[in-house]
Formats: C-alpha cells, structure tokens, sequence
C-alpha cells in the first residue's frame, strides 16, 4: 500500500479484518493473524495491568476473547503505535470489552498522536453505553482527515458501568487512509520490525 491506501473496512467496522491493525498482523493478508503486539510489528504501552496481557488491546481478531483489564486506579490507560513513518488519517475506530461480564468503558478519551509525545484528543466520551455484552464491539466514526496519526492512545476519564476504574480492553483497530510513508515499501513486512522489544510495562 502507498500514501492514499485506504483501510475502509466492510461497512460495519467491527473487527471485520479490514483494519490497519489486522493487515499489519497478516502482512497484507498473506499469513496466518498473530498478534502485532507479540510479533513486534506494534508497540504497546500502558498503565499497570491486573488481568490477562496488556497486548491483547492490539488484538483484532474477530473471534477473539481474552479477559483483559488494568488496575484498579483513576485514568487508566493505554497506547499502540504504528510502524515508523507509517501515519493514517483516522475515519473510525472500534474498541472490544475485555471481559466476558460487565465493567464496560463508559468514559474515556481518544488520542492520537504523531510522535508519541505531543497528543490531541479526537473524541470524548462520557456516559457512552455502546459496549454492551461480554467482549463486545463497538465501531465510533470520527471527522474525516482530521488530525493523521501513528500512535493512538486511550485513557479512562471516569468510573465503567459497575462505577469501577479498572478499564477493560481486548481489541482495538483502526480504519483510514494512508497519508505518510517516508520510504516506499513501509507496509512491507521488512520494515515493521522495531529494534527494541515490545512490552507492557507502564511508562
């Protein structure tokens, strides 16, 4: 894919394996899906996690259900970042309860950010119901060509449904077109390889 490539999805976006996330994890479709967490493709980061791995927030396999939460602290939070000098202009992105029960996210901030230091948050949501169910999906549309962006963030601004901070998470993926590639050829898999590992320690 080049600079204009575009990740639309299927028309539902809920982990339909037409994401940024799933392409990188199947290199284009060409391998079996493991998790770009665990292979190194993407960068993982966050607050300190209780249950499960905290890599499994970049899983987007469709079928997948893993229990994954943080702690149970105030603003709680996690990040993936992209391949480097990959950067997509966000149009949707959906988010997978990390739980078979309740404790689903109801307030939270999306951001996003190109250089993993400077953010800007592109949606809030407060009081949002739209995880519902065990792992269950949900798919938010965003201003098109708003802000373009190779690492996302979510944080957790209040309680979840049973009022708790722990945030939950088991999936995530994101739709939208390619807008940068310093050198062609990024989506290769040759050039997805970070030089240090990943992990889930918390910055």
């Amino acid at each position: 894919s080049k600079p204009g490539a575009l990740f639309g999805g299927g028309g539902g976006h809920t982990m339909d394996h037409q994401g940024v996330l799933y392409f990188l994890a199947t290199c284009g479709g060409s391998k079996r899906w493991q998790n770009p967490a665990d292979t190194g493709i993407v960068k993982v980061h966050g607050s300190g996690w209780l249950k499960g791995r905290i890599q499994e927030v970049a899983n987007s396999y469709m079928h997948a259900k893993s229990d994954s939460w943080s702690q149970d602290a105030p603003g709680a939070w996690f990040s993936i970042t992209l391949p480097p000098t990959l950067q997509i202009e966000m149009t949707h992105y959906s988010l997978r309860h990390g739980y078979g029960g309740g404790a689903q996210m109801r307030n939270w901030e999306l951001l996003v950010s190109i250089d993993g230091e400077t953010w800007t948050t592109v949606r809030r949501h407060v009081n949002d119901t739209s995880l519902s169910g065990g792992y269950g999906i949900h798919t938010w549309t965003l201003t098109p060509h708003a802000h373009s962006a190779r690492s996302f963030k979510i944080v957790a601004t209040g309680g979840n449904s049973i009022d708790g901070k722990q945030l939950a998470c088991a999936g995530f993926e994101v739709y939208g077109r390619v807008v940068a590639q310093q050198c062609e050829g990024v989506l290769n898999p040759s050039h997805w390889l970070f030089s240090d590992s990943v992990t889930g320690r918390a910055d």
